[in-house]
C-alpha cells in the first residue's frame, strides 16, 4: 500500500492498494506486448541501476550502459503517462489529422464534403508517446542527471506524472 492524496476530494488515504493507483486496464493494448516489452527491456534492466543509485547515493558514471539505462528509464516512464497519451492525442488531432485529410483531398478520392464526415483518432495514443520517446533517445543522452537527495525528515511526494524536467538554461542555471 501506499499513502494517498486524493486532489479531486481532497482527502488523505493513508493505506491506499498499490494495484488501483495510476493505472487503466490495457492502457497500452489488450494483447499485453508493450507492456511485456517495457518491463523486459527497459524496467527489469534498469531496476538494478536504481538499486544502486539508492545503495550507493551516486549516478552511474556517464557514457557508460547503466547511465544510458537511467535516461531511457526516465524518458519512457514520463512519454507513458496519462497526460502524455493525452498530450499525444492533442498533437494528432492538431496537426497529422488535418495533414492526412489534406492530403487525402488532395489526392482526389475524397470530397471537402466527404472528409468533413471522418474523424481520424488513435485508438492508444500513449503508443505514439512512446515511439516518440524511442526517437528522441539520441538528443537526450548528451544531458546531466541531477541526483536529488533528501536530507530531511519529509518523504518526496511523486504523482501518476513522476518525472520532472527542466532547461537550466531558462533558469540561469548551466552548471
Amino acid at each position: 500500500s501506499t499513502a494517498l492524496f486524493n486532489l479531486k476530494q481532497s482527502r488523505t488515504i493513508p493505506a491506499a492498494p498499490i494495484a488501483d493507483q495510476c493505472s487503466e486496464d490495457y492502457f497500452y493494448g489488450k494483447d499485453a506486448k508493450i507492456e511485456k516489452i517495457l518491463n523486459a527491456e527497459i524496467e527489469a534492466p534498469t531496476s538494478k541501476v536504481i538499486s544502486d543509485v539508492i545503495k550507493d547515493s551516486t549516478l552511474p558514471s556517464p557514457k557508460t550502459n547503466e547511465f544510458a539505462a537511467l535516461f531511457v528509464f526516465a524518458l519512457f516512464q514520463y512519454s507513458r503517462t496519462l497526460y502524455e497519451s493525452e498530450r499525444g492525442e492533442e498533437f494528432f488531432q492538431k496537426f497529422t489529422e488535418p495533414n492526412l485529410k489534406r492530403l487525402a483531398l488532395q489526392s482526389g478520392k475524397l470530397s471537402a464534403d466527404g472528409l468533413k464526415e471522418i474523424k481520424l483518432t488513435l485508438e492508444k495514443p500513449v503508443n505514439l508517446t512512446l515511439a516518440t520517446a524511442a526517437q528522441s533517445l539520441p538528443l537526450v543522452l548528451d544531458l546531466k542527471i541531477k541526483l536529488l537527495i533528501n536530507q530531511t525528515g519529509q518523504d518526496f511526494i511523486t504523482s501518476d506524472h513522476p518525472v520532472a524536467k527542466t532547461n537550466q538554461y531558462f533558469l540561469g542555471s548551466f552548471n
